[in-house]
């Protein structure tokens, strides 16, 4: 009966979604313009707004978001994603079942994930599986053609792109980052052809020239204190990684300099397994942003109408705390497993939920007035509200 009920008002509710999404969409944009015209945007804000503007909501009775929904992610179901592959947000039905102010925290935190410190980076671009399968497979055999063949990468490149087409509606956009995965010349290939299989639309934006630079700056301090790759120290790493190579007889010159500038390319991008959590704390920040402007002038002070808008992160951080609490002990076996639990939770780049709810909720100011808390130092200030 509960699962009957439970349904029903997922179904209820549905209709709701898509015009909570743009009214998200847009106090995301009125975050970064602050109520300026384009004129008065530079280059990378402007990018950052059309980055956000072409972002695509996949409709919840998608079949491949269903699937997607049943699995689990670590100890909790999967309930919400951005994928810059097809350049959507993912809102699970059963996330229809929170309150609104709940849904437009996690709405506004997948946005965020397309401007995040990492995806940032990369731009959004259109694909043309027609005119890609036009000029690099035979019509007759649909083999590719030899050109292609030349490289693994460009093999791999021209699946992704012709995978896309089957999977998304036209015109098939995509804001995966291509440079992480692919050499470049690979890339230019398709995107250089004529007529172009890849077709640009937004550029991405340089890490030290994100418009929201200060915020990511002011998550890593130490009294904040969410991991970064901008304070992560790799050279034991190499001098390992190089001392193997050389043992192996495979040390080549140079290796040192390629595997620095690989770790230093694109930062916050856990590349190479160097470990951010950059980018689920900015995602965090700016959904606590827009859910602070959405609710302003609302009052908070009943334990319910709080859970309403800390909720959707506070019931994962109770249930974090309850596992570790559950936990076996006494013996050496269940020590060590305690242990690499607690390392996995220190590694992953989902922050700890407390952490998440104590140090980026709870630090705005609208929010803390909102529950009739005083300011605190640790707020991380939005450094484009000075630009009105």
């Amino acid at each position: 009966k509960a699962d009957l009920e439970e349904q029903a008002i997922i179904q209820k509710r549905a209709p709701l979604l898509e015009p909570l999404v743009e009214k998200v969409r847009e106090k995301v944009i009125e975050t970064i313009t602050q109520g300026r015209t384009d004129d008065k945007l530079s280059e990378n804000e402007k990018r950052l707004v059309k980055k956000v503007k072409t972002i695509r909501m996949v409709k919840q009775d998608d079949p491949n978001l269903q699937a997607k929904c049943g699995e689990s992610s670590g100890e909790t179901a999967l309930n919400a994603f951005y994928s810059s592959v097809n350049h959507t947000i993912n809102i699970c039905p059963t996330m229809n079942l929170f309150p609104e102010e709940s849904l437009t925290m996690v709405l506004a935190h997948e946005i965020a994930h397309a401007i995040d410190p990492c995806n940032s980076q990369f731009g959004v671009v259109n694909v043309d599986p027609d005119k890609l399968r036009a000029q690099f497979a035979s019509a007759e055999t649909r083999m590719l053609k030899p050109e292609v063949l030349k490289t693994e990468g460009r093999v791999r490149l021209y699946r992704f792109i012709n995978d896309l087409g089957a999977t998304t509606p036209a015109p098939h956009t995509s804001a995966f980052p291509f440079q992480l995965d692919y050499d470049d010349k690979d890339y230019s290939f398709f995107a250089t052809s004529d007529p172009k299989v890849i077709e640009k639309q937004v550029d991405g934006i340089p890490f030290a020239e994100h418009p929201l630079a200060s915020v990511f700056a002011c998550l890593n301090k130490p009294e904040v204190g969410f991991q970064s790759t901008q304070s992560s120290n790799p050279e034991l790493r190499i001098l390992r990684a190089l001392k193997l190579r050389e043992k192996n007889g495979a040390l080549k010159d140079g290796d040192a300099a390629e595997i620095r500038a690989a770790l230093s390319a694109h930062p916050e991008c856990a590349v190479g397994g160097e470990h951010s959590q950059m980018s689920e704390a900015f995602a965090d920040w700016m959904g606590t942003e827009v859910t602070a402007k959405l609710g302003q002038g609302k009052k908070f002070s009943s334990p319910e109408r709080q859970l309403a808008l800390t909720g959707w992160i506070a019931q994962v951080a109770c249930y974090e705390r309850f596992q570790m609490r559950s936990r076996n002990g006494g013996s050496t076996n269940a020590t060590l497993k305690n242990l690499f639990q607690d390392e996995a939770i220190l590694n992953d780049p989902h922050p700890a939920s407390v952490d998440r709810l104590e140090k980026i909720v709870l630090q705005n100011p609208a929010i803390r007035e909102a529950f009739g808390c005083e300011k605190s130092p640790l707020y991380c200030p939005n450094p484009l509200e000075t630009k009105q």
